[in-house]
């Protein structure tokens, strides 16, 4: 499982900055995007999510989430976390993907729409499907 967060930028309606947190799973063609999310609840989430498809989470690899409080989250849920060095491709590579792609698709068509994005209509575009 790769995790990675992706700062999107300071909207109206957010209090401070807000960032796309982002996990996927290779493997099982699992992806996970959350706006603004907490990573605790990011990973029960996705802990949730690969239970379902009849999976457990086993490891974690992150350029970024490394303190103390988010081993432990990682651990809460019997898994392992793996610290990768950041900016490689060769190591998390396709998380970058995903997030260019939402970038792409999501983010930056949102903020063409308004002179102001706000919050929740980056929520609303999120749960929405593409086109």
């Amino acid at each position: 499982m790769q995790v990675d967060c992706f700062f999107i930028g300071r909207l109206s309606g957010s209090k401070g900055s807000v960032r796309q947190d982002t996990a996927i799973d290779v493997g099982l063609r699992l992806r996970l995007v959350r706006a603004r999310a907490n990573y605790r609840r990011l990973l029960h989430r996705l802990a949730h999510e690969l239970a379902l498809v009849g999976r457990r989470l086993k490891a974690v690899s992150t350029d970024q989430f490394v303190s103390g409080e988010s081993r432990s989250a990682v651990e809460s849920h019997g898994a392992r976390q793996h610290r990768i060095k950041a900016g490689r491709p060769t190591s998390n590579g396709c998380v970058e993907r995903v997030q260019l792609t939402f970038l792409e698709e999501r983010w930056r068509p949102s903020f063409a729409r308004s002179l102001v994005p706000r919050i929740t209509a980056l929520r609303w575009d999120l749960d929405t499907p593409a086109d």
